[in-house]
């Protein structure tokens, strides 16, 4: 794999061939027949810009399908806690059915502190 950016190589490739369409004949007369060597470089190339430009769509396809993502879990999210917030006060906060729903919430939360700490979740 080159270093250069996909920019750089498209703008190589389009060099080269010019330079091969240009010099056809001085390369003929110095025995290097360019003229397969112009339609391998050109497919090559236009495959290249084609994967790249689909590679570029689903790179924007990703980025809205993450806002899209993001958007639904929120949603779920409040729903389910306000859902729970309105079982504890239909319960009573202090009753023991009050207190085990809200542990489905804070469970939830310890586990992710303890994966961001690395310590076990109590």
């Amino acid at each position: 794999m080159t270093a250069m950016s996909t920019t750089e190589v498209i703008g190589f490739c389009d060099n080269l061939l010019q330079f091969m369409q240009d010099n056809q004949a001085a390369l003929q007369a110095a025995g290097v027949n360019v003229t397969g060597w112009l339609t391998e470089l050109n497919a090559q190339k236009q495959a290249a810009v084609a994967a790249n430009a689909e590679q570029e769509k689903l790179k924007a396809d990703l980025k809205a399908k993450t806002a899209q993502t993001k958007a639904a879990l929120d949603l779920a999210y409040q729903n389910a806690s306000g859902k729970l917030d309105a079982m504890m006060g239909v319960l009573g906060k202090g009753t023991p059915l009050a207190k085990q729903v809200a542990r489905l919430r804070s469970g939830v939360a310890k586990q992710r502190a303890a994966r961001k700490t690395g310590a076990p979740a109590k």
